[in-house]
């Protein structure tokens, strides 16, 4: 089969031109983080980069061979933030492939996946008590661990900084009394506020904001 090299740079640029809406769409709706340099060229580089690699061994069976064995040895060795994240790299690869067989099929997969964000962002909004969207409703949390010197009874005040309570541990250390007080804060304003307030105590042998 002969490559038709007007037709493959027209893919080439239409694939690109669709890995670049789908993260632009994605990252204004749904993850900002997403609107960033180098995402965005992932979002045009990987598309063509898998058109040129399917349209080359589908016209040479060897050379096909050649290739499997070759992508075989490669390994993908940054970090995925999340099967989210991965989803999408697979997305764009998945567009590159298709558009080098059928670029109606490759429009397709890209259409359903762009109307993917802002779909589900109205759901969100409209259920947002729903058990299936729980999890976009989580708050961040703050902790404090406070270290300080005697027992239980001697520190009872730092409990008026506010605060969950999660844990309090205490052991005995080089012939000296050691409590450990692990406090969680609902936003990370007011556990920095109670780190502050900590200051002026004087029993009070170390404080780390997780």
């Amino acid at each position: 089969m002969t490559l038709d090299i007007q037709t493959v740079v027209m893919n080439l640029f239409a694939v690109s031109a669709m890995g670049a809406i789908l993260f632009l769409v994605h990252g204004f709706i749904l993850n900002p983080y997403l609107r960033h340099q180098n995402t965005l060229l992932t979002s045009i580089m990987l598309p063509p980069t898998a058109l040129v690699i399917t349209s080359v061994i589908a016209s040479n069976f060897f050379l096909s061979l050649g290739m499997i064995g070759a992508l075989s040895i490669i390994r993908y060795r940054t970090p995925v933030k999340s099967q989210y994240d991965l989803a999408l790299l697979f997305a764009l690869i998945t567009i590159g492939v298709v558009g080098g067989v059928n670029m109606t099929y490759a429009f397709g997969i890209f259409a359903f996946l762009t109307l993917l964000a802002p779909v589900y962002a109205i759901a969100v909004k409209a259920l947002p008590k729903s058990v299936v969207f729980k999890d976009s409703e989580k708050k961040s949390t703050s902790d404090l661990l406070i270290s300080v010197s005697g027992d239980i009874s001697d520190n009872a005040r730092l409990f008026d900084i506010g605060g969950q309570v999660v844990s309090v541990d205490s052991r005995q250390l080089d012939g000296e009394r050691e409590t450990n007080i692990h406090l969680r804060f609902d936003t990370l304003e007011s556990a920095l506020d109670a780190q502050a307030k900590l200051k002026d105590r004087q029993n009070v042998l170390s404080v780390s904001l997780n």
